[in-house]
C-alpha cells in the first residue's frame, strides 16, 4: 500500500460530496432534539404537580377536570391510603390522559396504569379515556411524623397524536390527609 499524500482524484471526490451528507450530523442532532422530548412526555413527566403542565398547553384549561379521592382523610402513621386521581375532558378530540402527582410527605406507590418516578406518580403512557375520563389508582403511605400532608396533582388530556397541539391540562385541588396517632399529649410537651 502506498503511504503519502491523498491522490488528487480522491481529494477532488470529497469536494463533490452531496450537500446533505455534509450536514447529516447536524440534521441527525436536530431530529433527536425534536423527537426525544415528545417520546419522554408520552411516558410521563414529573416536576409539574404544583406548577402545571405547560408542555400540554400554556395555561390551565377549564375543558379538563382533575380531582382526587381517597379511602381516608385521617390516618395513623404508616397507614396505607388508596388514592384515585380522575382526569376528564369535555373535548371529544382529547381521547387520552396523563398525570403528575406529588406529596409533601409520605411515600407514593404506583398502580397498574402509572409509575413512581422521582418520588412522584406519573403515567406509563397516554391512557385511553372511557366515557371522557380516566382513573389512575395508586397508594400513599403515611409518614411516621404526625401532621397534615398534601397530595398535589395535574391532569392532562390529549389527542394522542404525538404532538402537544390540541392538548390541555388542569391542576386539581390539593388532597389533604391528616396523620394522627390518636394519642393526645396531656401536658403538651
Amino acid at each position: 500500500p502506498r503511504i503519502g499524500p491523498i491522490p488528487k482524484q480522491v481529494h477532488r471526490g470529497l469536494a463533490h460530496t452531496p450537500r446533505f451528507a455534509a450536514h447529516s450530523p447536524m440534521l441527525l442532532t436536530l431530529a433527536l432534539v425534536l423527537v426525544l422530548p415528545a417520546s419522554a412526555r408520552s411516558a410521563g413527566q414529573t416536576g409539574n404537580s404544583t406548577s402545571g403542565c405547560s408542555c400540554h398547553g400554556a395555561m390551565s384549561s377549564t375543558s379538563v377536570t382533575a380531582s382526587f379521592s381517597a379511602s381516608a382523610s385521617t390516618v395513623e402513621p404508616g397507614d396505607v391510603v388508596n388514592v384515585s386521581f380522575i382526569v376528564g375532558s369535555t373535548s371529544a378530540a382529547r381521547t387520552h390522559a396523563g398525570l403528575d402527582v406529588s406529596a409533601t410527605g409520605g411515600t407514593l406507590a404506583a398502580g397498574s396504569n402509572n409509575q413512581a418516578r422521582s418520588s412522584e406518580i406519573t403515567h406509563n403512557a397516554a391512557t385511553a379515556m372511557t366515557a371522557s375520563a380516566v382513573t389512575f389508582d395508586f397508594t400513599w403511605t403515611a409518614p411516621s411524623t404526625e401532621g397534615t400532608y398534601s397530595l398535589r396533582g395535574v391532569g392532562q388530556a390529549n389527542n394522542n397524536d404525538g404532538s402537544d397541539s390540541g392538548d390541555a391540562w388542569f391542576k386539581a385541588t390539593n388532597l389533604s390527609i391528616v396523620v394522627d396517632d390518636g394519642c393526645e399529649d396531656a401536658d403538651a410537651d
